[in-house]
């Protein structure tokens, strides 16, 4: 190649990566913005934030700020979530020269109607696909179904999940030395002292143990065997005539809870 035609090629390489069209690697991008209360203007701490399609999760600071690193350029789709809070998804720009984005002030709406609740469970339903059957019977209200959603969880402020069973009519915890939160506890149904095929001990107690379910298989785990920070969803049932057929017929009821399992894309 002559000298010229060296000149041409390396001239032509400089002018097609200068400055003002640098490429950013994706390692190098940052996403950053600030989240606040649409009513009362104030920032909101600890919202919960991700990519759509990623299962990487970053929250907001004290101040309500945010600054994600390791954005790649298909990351256009911010989710922005808060107990209490109507979901936002916020378009992300994908510039490909643009070392920070900064997607300004995102104002999260409280939940005040039902269709701000339909919105929360459409994201949730998004963000774990499995759990659309669990949603559709919530919604559906099924006679003798009770329903417990992970922002129930969250907003109870238990750390077990035999202490968020016990808040159900339906459910006794067995336990022993009579000790909530210990890996043998056994669920029992409350109301079938009047069936038949309970077996009961010596002193007359109740031995209905109910059956579980975990992400739609049974399961022979406890309660407390399912750390509460898995579950992304509980429901229950006090008997044959009140289960859906997906959980069989067990007489003495059923609780199927379902995970976090893995994210949706």
């Amino acid at each position: 190649m002559g000298r010229k035609a060296v000149f041409l090629l390396v001239a032509a390489v400089v002018s097609g990566t200068d400055a003002g069209a640098q490429i950013i690697a994706p390692a190098d991008r940052t996403v950053a913005g600030l989240v606040r209360d649409s009513i009362s203007d104030r920032p909101l701490s600890g919202v919960l934030l991700y990519f759509d399609g990623r299962p990487d999760e970053y929250r907001s600071g004290s101040d309500g700020r945010f600054r994600i690193g390791n954005a790649a350029l298909h990351d256009t789709v911010l989710v922005v979530r808060r107990v209490g809070y109507v979901p936002r998804r916020v378009s992300v720009p994908p510039s490909p020269s643009a070392a920070a984005v900064d997607v300004g002030t995102v104002f999260l709406r409280p939940v005040a109607t039902e269709l701000d609740r339909i919105a929360v469970e459409a994201e949730e339903v998004r963000l774990y696909p499995h759990l659309a059957d669990f949603y559709r019977r919530k919604q559906q209200k099924l006679p003798g179904g009770t329903y417990i959603t992970r922002e129930d969880i969250q907003r109870s402020g238990v750390r077990r999940t035999s202490e968020m069973l016990q808040r159900s009519p339906q459910i006794q915890l067995d336990c022993p030395n009579q000790r909530l939160g210990d890996d043998a506890c056994v669920a029992r149904n409350r109301r079938a002292r009047n069936n038949p095929f309970v077996n009961r001990d010596p002193a007359g107690a109740d031995k209905c143990e109910m059956d579980v379910f975990m992400d739609g298989q049974r399961s022979t785990q406890r309660p407390d065997e399912v750390p509460l920070f898995w579950i992304a969803g509980i429901e229950m049932y006090s008997g044959p005539a009140t289960t859906p057929s997906v959980f069989g017929n067990g007489r003495c009821g059923v609780i199927a809870i379902w995970t976090v399992g893995a994210r949706g894309g």
